[in-house]
């Protein structure tokens, strides 16, 4: 009868074993599994950010570019030509004049005495000329004496 106990106690606990050795195989592949798809989630997320690094690098090597061809003297040419300026007819070699060798002007260059007024639109303003200029409407009023002499007569 011993004998038959333990065959039994044996079939059971081989069993037991081999249950036990499923349900551990199975956890394992089941884990496995999720490790897999966790690891194929992560490299698509890494393939999406290399690309998008190397869409930004590319961006900006045709920045840079950019910026070098408007740093060179073409860039620069072509810059001013597409705002509207234009190069110059000649260029003009200033020297200096030593103090003494070139005499003042009589008159004041910058004066705007002796010009008509201007009205607020910049236009001529013909009223104002005639109020402000007294020689407009007397001629005995100029300070020229052959204007004066010829009104006279």
């Amino acid at each position: 009868m011993q004998t038959a106990r333990l065959s039994v106690t044996f079939k059971r606990s081989l069993s037991d074993t081999a249950t036990w050795v499923a349900v551990s195989l199975f956890i394992g592949c089941l884990s496995l599994a999720i490790l897999h798809a966790v690891l194929v989630q992560n490299q698509a997320q890494l393939d999406k950010l290399i690309l998008d690094n190397q869409t930004r690098q590319d961006e900006l090597n045709r920045i840079r570019a950019e910026i070098a061809y408007l740093d060179s003297p073409e860039g620069v040419e072509d810059h001013a030509i597409e705002t509207g300026l234009v190069l110059a007819a000649e260029v003009v070699t200033l020297i200096q004049i030593s103090p003494g060798l070139l005499q003042p002007p009589s008159l004041d260059p910058f004066s705007l005495a002796g010009l008509p007024p201007v009205n607020s639109l910049g236009n001529l303003d013909e009223t104002d000329t005639a109020t402000s200029d007294p020689s407009a409407t007397d001629p005995s009023a100029t300070s020229d004496p052959s204007v004066a002499e010829n009104a006279a007569d």
